[in-house]
């Protein structure tokens, strides 16, 4: 479960997950100006079974709902499909940018309204030039669809060997 909040510092969105089956239930609550009183009301949000979600932004003007998204095997430690998804809330409807590139989005959160910023974690130790671990920054006004067209904006910390160090 998780719980992110808008600009205003009055609507927020929370998570909550079940394991078996996965499924990801999504809220709203808003708090009224005089922190009183809050309404809770179910979103039309929804994330297909077969996705890993780790991490929810909710915009600074409380309409969208940036999550990261993976599908990953254990077996060949790689992560065939990767993404981010964009939910309108009012409506629910989604707009995802993808991968293929071996790794996978973490750490969502919003630039402004729109662009989202993440951490792109590569599956292999030597990844092909434009897919090294690092933090990213995607404009969603942008065109296509292609994750790894996001614009690279640094690295993370590393340990002696180049991995990230655990939180």
């Amino acid at each position: 479960s998780s719980i992110t909040g808008a600009g205003d510092d009055r609507t927020f969105v929370i998570m909550e997950q079940s394991d078996t089956p996965r499924i990801y239930v999504f809220y709203r609550l808003r708090v009224a100006a005089n922190g009183r009183s809050a309404k809770l009301s179910r979103l039309p949000v929804s994330v297909p079974a077969y996705l890993a979600l780790t991490d929810v932004a909710l915009s600074p003007d409380g309409t969208r709902l940036a999550m990261d998204v993976q599908h990953c095997n254990a077996k060949t430690e790689s992560c065939p499909y990767t993404g981010i998804r964009v939910a309108m809330i009012a409506a629910g409807a989604v707009s995802t940018w993808t991968t293929r590139a071996n790794g996978a989005p973490f750490n969502v959160s919003w630039v402004g309204n729109e662009r989202v910023a993440f951490e792109w974690q590569a599956g292999a130790r030597t990844p092909p030039p434009g897919q090294q671990t690092g933090y990213r920054v995607l404009t969603l006004t942008g065109a296509g669809r292609d994750l790894m067209a996001s614009r690279p904006v640094g690295s993370p910390p590393s340990g002696p060997d180049g991995s990230v160090p655990p939180e």
